[in-house]
């Protein structure tokens, strides 16, 4: 199956775009030559499902994310590199997940001292204690920070691995938690051996090496750019060059459906990642509409008709643009998001087809807010319209 192919199951995202759809869009969009240049850009590029197919077809790939976290993810899934690099990687994960597993043993010792619990760098350690500690059960916690200090030792040499090997561990920090899911905060008992995080974070760092290997050997070859950026402004100092790539390919956050902040907070406090510029400028977030959702409404869509702006800076002559899009519930109304986006890019882009899915309805406020009409999903093709 296509979701458990290449570097897609290493690191689990909530909402992304199902791989297959992405591979769908890829060969959509450039199934033909006349498509300049082959470079595909995704805005919101999440865990960077987008990139991996674009990455496989040969294409060069950007994307751009204001999660630090979505951004270190996407990049470990479409890391070039050559295989001396890939071997020192694994060596590397190999021997952190031996050590941790070593130290889960000697915790059980009698005259076992534990080691101080990292600190990472411009991080409180009292806010992220309050963040992390109720999440883990204490032997859980001490394995992971040791994974996570190994990590740190390597960071002043070499960064770029180091934040590869943190995606590994990113990884496996929901399965080692007390916390049901990424999108459910609710509690759930489990039972984590000691040592198990150690053998857990090994496995991840071969998932992720064996799924490099097959992109590689798919046909990855293009440029790989991944930034931290606002999709509001992509082109300009530090971000992207004018007419730069040949499509986009994306999914944008749905009208207050998702708060991706708090499905990420516990990754984002245990590895010290600040993140207050991504929860104060995430868009459509669903806890912005508590009390004020029409404001809350008119301001994403404002921030919309921001984005296709910089969608229209960035994308070249004749480039396409297929978009991700879901109905949902601004308080108590019904968004028709296929309407909404077709009202607010008809001044820039040519709609050439669309498709929608008939999805479930979630609960008695969408069943109540839909009332017999159907809740959809929706695909969007456009072309960008020449000036003038």
């Amino acid at each position: 199956m296509v979701k458990n192919s290449l570097t897609h199951p290493m690191h689990s995202y909530p909402a992304r775009m199902h791989p297959a759809t992405a591979r769908a869009l890829v060969q959509l969009c450039f199934d033909t030559e006349n498509i300049q240049p082959r470079v595909v850009l995704d805005p919101f590029c999440g865990s960077g499902t987008t990139l991996v197919e674009g990455r496989a077809a040969g294409l060069g790939v950007v994307g751009t994310d204001l999660n630090p976290l979505a951004v270190r993810i996407a990049r470990a899934k479409t890391w070039s590199c050559e295989k001396p690099r890939l071997k020192e990687f694994e060596k590397l994960g190999e021997k952190i997940a031996a050590a941790t597993v070593e130290e889960g043993k000697a915790a059980r010792r009698a005259d076992y001292e534990p080691k101080p619990i990292r600190v990472p760098k411009g991080i409180s350690p009292k806010a992220r204690d309050e963040e992390v500690a109720p999440w883990y059960a204490p032997h859980v916690r001490r394995e992971l920070e040791f994974i996570a200090a190994s990590i740190d030792e390597l960071r002043d040499g070499d960064e770029e691995m180091a934040d590869l090997l943190a995606v590994c561990l990113s990884s496996i920090l929901i399965k080692t938690s007390k916390r049901t899911s990424d999108t459910s905060p609710k509690e759930m008992k489990r039972n984590i051996a000691r040592g198990a995080p150690g053998r857990w974070f090994g496995e991840r760092v071969q998932l992720m090496a064996q799924g490099l290997v097959d992109l590689h050997r798919e046909g990855a070859k293009g440029d790989v750019t991944v930034l931290e950026r606002d999709a509001r402004n992509l082109v300009g100092p530090g971000g992207l060059e004018a007419e730069s790539v040949g499509a986009i390919i994306s999914s944008p956050p749905y009208i207050g459906t998702y708060d991706y902040v708090d499905h990420h907070r516990l990754r984002l406090a245990f590895l010290g990642l600040p993140y207050e510029d991504f929860e104060r400028n995430e868009i459509g977030a669903r806890r912005r509409f508590k009390g004020r959702a029409h404001q809350a409404a008119l301001k994403a869509i404002d921030d919309f008709k921001l984005c296709l702006k910089s969608f229209d800076e960035v994308l070249a002559p004749g480039g396409l643009m297929a978009l991700m899009v879901g109905d949902s519930v601004a308080g108590v109304e019904p968004v028709w998001a296929d309407g909404v986006l077709r009202d607010i890019a008809s001044e820039r882009f040519e709609l050439l087809g669309w498709a929608s899915q008939e999805r479930d309805k979630l609960g008695s406020l969408e069943k109540r807010a839909f009332g017999e009409y159907p809740k959809r999903e929706h695909i969007l093709l456009f072309e960008k319209k020449p000036k003038g």
